[in-house]
């Protein structure tokens, strides 16, 4: 008696997991699972776990079966996982795996800007040095510089800035007649699309040594304090006793001198 071997057409299938290579810290990233069967008969009790949980039942033979799996992105660079397992009509147990990497973009910008010198005289030549620098952890392109005080400040597009990388701008203007604050503003766009923009900022006083200044008024004269008119009357002075001696008394005395002594 000769055996008789009898085989039966299993199924195989493969997973793969696609999604943008690159995204923003909190962004809704829309990643794809998508399971192929590419044996001869069909998967049971198919199911996704890992970072796309999903039941999906059973995938034909020759089926693809697409299942969307959006993902927040973290702070940092991620890695998207899943596991598809299943099992053939006869029990046997399937699996397969499949990950994406993410780069987590994080574009900013720092501005510096400064002025020599910082005090001038209306209509004096404020010389300006304007310092862009890429402090993120991308490319940024389209790099431009714009300003609110001096034309010859605007810049339009200084290339590619790669990260830790920096442009200066040197640019001059005359300074107006009052206090003023020069704001220039930079910005840059990522691979994906997003702008980002900084500002620098600088005060300069502005003096005016041509400008008459009016002297200040005089100070009104101190006035004498008003006082009663009982204490006026005691201030007035007192008048002096005058004696008056009469003739009388003058005549006698003269007659008194006259009288002659007697002889001896």
């Amino acid at each position: 008696m000769r055996g008789l071997v009898v085989s039966s057409p299993l199924p195989e299938f493969q997973l793969t997991l696609t999604g943008p290579a690159a995204a923003h810290p909190g962004d809704q990233v829309p990643h794809t699972a998508r399971i192929t069967n590419v044996g001869a008969a069909p998967a049971v009790n198919v199911r996704l776990t890992g970072d796309c949980v999903r039941d999906i039942g059973t995938v034909g033979a020759g089926q693809t079966v697409t299942v969307p799996c959006p993902v927040k992105a973290p702070e940092d660079d991620y890695r998207v996982s899943a596991t598809a397992a299943a099992a053939s009509l006869a029990a046997d147990e399937l699996t397969a795996a499949a990950s994406s990497a993410v780069d987590v973009l994080h574009p900013a910008l720092v501005t510096i800007r400064t002025a020599t010198p910082d005090t001038v005289l209306t209509g004096q030549t404020v010389r300006y040095e304007i310092s862009v620098r890429n402090s993120g952890d991308t490319p940024l392109a389209g790099v431009s510089v714009d300003d609110d005080q001096v034309v010859e400040c605007r810049k339009g597009d200084l290339g590619t800035l790669a990260p830790g990388r920096q442009v200066v701008v040197t640019c001059a203007g005359a300074a107006p007649d009052a206090d003023f604050t020069a704001t220039a503003t930079a910005g840059g766009t990522d691979a994906l699309g997003k702008r980002v923009t900084a500002q620098g900022r600088v005060t300069v006083s502005v003096l005016h040594p041509r400008q008459a200044v009016a002297p200040p008024p005089p100070l009104p004269r101190p006035q004498p304090p008003v006082q009663p008119a009982a204490a006026v009357r005691s201030q007035l002075p007192v008048p002096t006793p005058i004696i008056v001696l009469g003739v009388a008394t003058i005549a006698m005395s003269l007659t008194i001198s006259a009288v002659a002594r007697p002889k001896r």
